[in-house]
């Protein structure tokens, strides 16, 4: 194969992986619908049609780039399916456990592949194909009724016999003709980053944009001034005239001497007047040829940046199709059955927006299943249907917005635990606490160290998902809100922009220095008297729309320092900013306009900077700071609060934190001590449940992180002791094992363990945080 060749077949393995993904987020997503719908007929079959036809699609296309394996397996698969359609038969629950891990594997197999390595068969991919091939060759044989079917992993469908001949399909219309077939769109691939690269260069051209406005304004600025001039020539000419008429009456020799220079100061007004109106006339013919072109540039800028954004706006479909199967797996992995429902994923969404909301919309999944969906037994206590519901909606909103609505019909919010771990936290007061109403505790979730788990798992309690949550949609410039009905379940409403290639800000002036307060977040702009603003409990404060609302100068948020000393003000500006459903009144020198806003990136180096989100370049060219106004109101609710970012090793004066680690393994028990060292923790080991109490009683530690199934004594037994002595009654307690059923998590808690982490999903970064929480100061 020469270099051609493989030159060749990368670029085409580009547009391979692009379409082998579509492909199985649509198996992935078709599967878990068929799941739900086996009790529709007519849905399975369609579904089942669909899932054939990918498998199809796929293999052809793995054949195309020579993977031969992913082919044998989409033949496996297509083997199966079609055995599926003519049994009118639908997979069991286990079969579909199967099908779940054969995706994951094409997944794997597809980002690994390489043109110039041939793909060699792995031993699971052989017993994969293996068992599928086996399934196909059990089902074609399968003559008998629905016993035998369900002997092989497939259930009949309602309404037909195990292996008899699937019945008429009804409803269906006559088959099309060609000439009546829709012809696809002709479309083309072209990578994101060459997009992306696209965008930026169209987006400079919003800065000429600006930079045209502003000239256009100075224009119009140097025409009043002409116009000023004017006044002031007619004045002054008319009182040469009158000094002319009457030096001209008068016979003073002195007079007369003067009234040669009255005539030539009145020439060269006369003439000034026709060369400043000469130059009047060139300004005004400039400034309206201008404003024709600064309108046309407008134009077709701001439809060039809206056609751009439209190129890299993609239905929220692409994110939200791999969620059918995050739910399906994490509600067995709790043991809870779960459906979810997605509305409106047509709808197109800016990419970038997509990407940054992925994790945030995980966390409230994850959220709904474990917080919100009741176990089994209680939903059928409380005569709730057998499945958790979850929804999830997609709305277009006024404003270039988009509504995302995350709805469970689960328990609810606990109020009452939430005020508990708050306090507990250290968060509010008890006194705080009795003063809240119910909005205001439900608001508290999104603060870090906020949990309302009564215990650390790889999946939730961690008391961190909604402070994230909160913090990527307001980095956006979108928001959260939360509405939660006892009994009935939680609803999260999330509005975020449609798109962030520009959007709308407020230039203010602060001691010299320009700023963008994002409009998303600016009720009102004000310029109140200096009356007006009443100082309450040494606070100031303007009264708006019925209501006190802080006031603060802006440069002292910002820490800027302090201006000299200025005539006395009789007016103030002011700029009403809200967020999280915080009003703040912040005071600047001069609200100079609204305007179009370009985001600029702060770069890696200053990721994360206090009350700043980024910049934008204005038309005369100056780099001008976008306020972070989330950021800016934290900082007015907590005067003095300093921000950290990072997180501190060692502490002065201080020893590290001490950690029991019991663990049968030598091979665990070693790689669990080198972790926690690294980390900067005092390690001590025991072999075994036993051997981790009389260790225990013998020293002080800190925490003890314990395997469950050990000999002589288990972790649950260990922990159950540790709750059970006064002394160590308080001892935070991790359990990290392979067990990882529902069963088993519950009796975690039962025993008192403060955190459970599965083995099989074990991340070495998690469980430091954990320890780190646990174990902290």
């Amino acid at each position: 194969m020469d270099s051609h060749e493989i030159e060749f077949l990368k670029r085409l393995l580009v547009t391979y992986r692009t379409e082998a993904q579509e492909h199985l987020a649509t198996l992935s997503s078709q599967l878990v619908e068929l799941e739900a719908s086996r009790d529709d007929q007519v849905k399975s079959r369609e579904i089942l049609e669909l899932v054939f036809r990918e498998a199809h699609s796929l293999k052809g296309a793995s054949r195309a780039v020579n993977l031969v394996q992913v082919e044998r397996v989409c033949q496996a698969i297509e083997s199966v399916f079609s055995v599926l359609k003519q049994q009118s038969a639908s997979p069991s629950k286990e079969l579909f456990d199967l099908f779940s891990e054969v995706i994951d594997t094409v997944r794997t197999m597809v980002a690994a592949a390489d043109p110039q390595v041939p793909q060699p068969e792995s031993p699971q991919t052989k017993r994969l194909i293996a068992r599928l091939e086996h399934l196909a060759r059990n089902v074609a044989a399968t003559q008998a009724g629905p016993a035998a079917n369900v002997a092989t992993g497939i259930e009949p469908l309602e309404g037909t016999a195990g292996g008899g001949t699937p019945g008429t399909l009804e409803g269906i219309g006559p088959v099309r003709k060609a000439k009546d077939e829709v012809v696809p769109e002709t479309t083309v691939r072209i990578s994101v980053d060459k997009l992306e690269r696209i965008l930026h260069q169209v987006e400079e051209f919003l800065l000429l944009k600006l930079a045209v406005n502003d000239q256009f304004s100075e224009l119009q600025r140097i025409q009043a001034l002409v116009e000023s001039w004017s006044d002031e020539w007619t004045r002054v000419s008319s009182d040469l005239v009158t000094l002319r008429q009457v030096t001209g009456a008068a016979s003073s020799e002195r007079l007369e001497r003067v009234q040669p220079f009255i005539e030539r100061q009145l020439t060269f007004l006369d003439w000034n007047h026709q060369f400043m109106r000469s130059l009047d006339g060139g300004l005004n013919g400039s400034i309206r040829c201008m404003d024709r072109g600064r309108r046309s540039l407008e134009t077709l800028v701001d439809t060039l940046l809206d056609d751009m954004r439209d190129v890299l706006m993609l239905p929220a479909s692409s994110l939200f199709d791999s969620f059918p199967r995050l739910v399906r797996d994490l509600a067995q992995a709790l043991g809870k059955e779960v459906r979810l429902e997605i509305r409106g994923s047509s709808i197109a969404i800016d990419r970038r927006v997509l990407d940054e909301m992925h994790d945030p919309l995980i966390h409230l999944l994850r959220n709904a299943i474990d917080h919100g969906i009741e176990p089994l037994t209680i939903r059928k206590e409380q005569k709730k249907t057998r499945y958790g519901q979850i929804t999830i909606e997609i709305e277009l909103r006024s404003g270039r917005q988009v509504g995302i609505t995350i709805a469970d019909d689960g328990a609810g919010v606990d109020l009452p635990q939430v005020k508990r771990a708050a306090v507990k936290g250290g968060l509010i007061s008890e006194r705080e606490a009795e003063r809240m109403n119910d909005q205001e505790v439900t608001n508290l979730l999104f603060r870090s160290g906020i949990s309302t788990s009564p215990i650390i798992t790889d999946l939730s309690g961690h008391g961190l998902g909604l402070a994230i949550v909160l913090e990527k949609v307001e980095k956006l410039g979108g928001s959260v809100t939360v509405e939660s009905t006892p009994g009935a379940g939680t609803s999260f409403h999330l509005l975020l922009p449609l798109t962030l290639v520009k959007f709308k800000g407020v230039l203010v002036t602060q001691d010299n220095r320009s700023f963008v307060f994002p409009m998303a977040y600016v009720e009102r702009t004000l310029q109140v008297s200096v009356e007006s603003i009443a100082a309450v409990q040494n606070h100031k404060t303007l009264l708006y729309e019925g209501e006190f609302i802080p006031v603060v100068r802006l440069g002292s948020v910002l820490e800027l320092p302090d201006p000299p000393m200025r005539e006395a003000q009789t007016k103030v500006s002011i700029v009403v900013a809200r967020a999280s459903k915080t009003r703040i009144g912040f005071s600047v020198d001069e609200v100079r306009n609204e305007q179009d806003v370009l985001v600029k990136s702060l770069g890696k180096q200053l990721s994360r900077v206090r009350n700043i989100s980024g910049t934008t370049v204005i038309g005369n060219g100056t780099l001008v700071p976008i306020l972070h106004v989330p950021d800016l109101i934290k900082s007015v609710l907590k005067p003095g609060a300093g921000a950290r970012y990072g997180r501190e090793v060692v502490v002065a004066g201080r020893l590290p934190s001490s950690i029991l680690v019991a663990e049968d393994s030598i091979t665990s028990r070693t790689l669990l001590k080198n972790i926690l060292e690294s980390a900067g923790y005092r390690v001590t080991t025991a072999v075994d449940g036993q051997d981790a109490w009389n260790v225990l009683i013998s020293g002080a530690f800190d925490l003890v992180v314990s395997d469950v199934d050990m000999p002589r004594m288990s972790g649950f037994d260990l922990t159950r002791k540790i709750r059970s002595d006064q002394r160590h009654a308080d001892l935070p307690v991790v359990l990290v094992t392979s067990l990882d059923s529902a069963g088993d998590r519950e009796q975690g808690i039962e025993v008192g363990a403060n955190a459970y982490i599965v083995k099989s999903s074990f991340d070495q970064s998690n469980l430091i945080e954990i320890i780190d929480r646990l174990a902290g100061p």
